[in-house]
């Protein structure tokens, strides 16, 4: 999965809790060539920057608008209710992913 972050304004904007990954004025970056799917979901500083208007993400295909930004980093949702479930990872192996009541999101290798 591609998640490309882009800059609504003129100045840079720095994530500090995707490890302070920085986006170039008016420019876009992907943000999934540093940070995990669960790190960007969880991050509060990419959903205050959504929710400013200074960010949209790209999904590696199109460009979403702010409330499809906002709702595609946050699959556990009102819209989507699911708090568990089962994937497997492309070498076979079993995993689960979970949210608890708090809205972190977990993953774990299935037994």
């Amino acid at each position: 999965m591609t998640i490309i972050v882009k800059n609504q304004t003129a100045s840079e904007i720095a994530l500090p809790d995707l490890g302070n990954c920085k986006v170039p004025a008016s420019g876009q970056f992907e943000l999934t060539r540093v940070s995990t799917i669960s790190e960007i979901y969880n991050s509060s500083d990419l959903i205050t920057r959504i929710d400013a208007g200074d960010i949209v993400l790209n999904d590696g295909v199109a460009d979403l608008s702010l409330a499809d930004s906002k709702e595609f980093i946050q699959p556990f949702n009102t819209r989507n209710p699911v708090k568990k479930t089962s994937f497997k990872s492309p070498n076979d192996t079993d995993w689960e992913l979970s949210v608890d009541d708090a809205g972190i999101l977990t993953t774990e290798q299935a037994v």
